[in-house]
């Protein structure tokens, strides 16, 4: 960012940092996608997801767990850390024939540290005919350690692929949700699409960058 002349003597704040990491993240996307679908190519077929990660935090990510309850990452792990600005990548595949992947990541926040849950989940059909088996999306924002706890994972298991998400739709969790639990300024935008090997992308970002 200090190589931006209209940057050069800002104070480097989470919510400038923030905004930049957003408006620099179009000039990345292409070159993302055509690794996110190398990976897919080298997989060949079968349901999966393409997971993409973008953080806007205006600080670092800390992967605090990946679970996964139908489905694997395949070959190439999810990032420990993601930088303000940067993206992870990683390709989720089905384990098993005629199954299709659901899990979730919980990434924690760097300046003011918070859990996020950001889940999906791709049955082995979605197509034009199908009104029962689609694709969906979840995200929330709880206090550190809340997703340490297998029933609070059980319940976000619930929420991502028992239907308390709907396709291809956005998600959020913003800080006005749960005051009471841990006062931050994050949001999470989770977004998938119809068929059996869609992108998910997922944007963390802050309430007063990310719309």
């Amino acid at each position: 960012m200090k190589t931006d002349a209209r940057y050069r003597d800002a104070t480097a704040t989470a919510t400038l940092l923030s905004s930049y990491a957003l408006e620099q993240r179009g000039s990345t996307d292409f070159e993302v996608m055509k690794v996110v679908n190398g990976m897919k190519d080298e997989y060949a077929s079968g349901a999966s997801t393409l997971l993409r990660v973008f953080n806007a935090s205006g600080g670092r990510l800390f992967l605090r767990s990946d679970v996964h309850w139908h489905g694997k990452v395949w070959k190439y792990p999810l990032d420990l850390v993601i930088e303000n600005g940067q993206w992870s990548i990683a390709l989720v595949v089905h384990a098993a024939r005629f199954e299709g992947v659901a899990g979730g990541i919980v990434y924690r926040t760097e300046e003011v540290p918070t859990d996020i849950f950001c889940g999906w989940d791709v049955p082995f059909w979605d197509g034009p005919f199908s009104s029962s088996h689609k694709n969906t999306v979840c995200a929330e924002i709880r206090k550190p350690g809340h997703y340490d706890a297998e029933t609070n994972l059980g319940i976000m298991r619930n929420l991502t692929n028992g239907g308390g998400a709907s396709a291809r739709a956005e998600h959020t969790g913003k800080a006005e949700e749960r005051p009471f639990e841990v006062d931050h300024d994050y949001v999470a935008v989770v977004l998938t699409a119809a068929g059996t090997s869609p992108v998910t992308d997922i944007v963390i970002g802050r309430s007063d960058t990310l719309q």
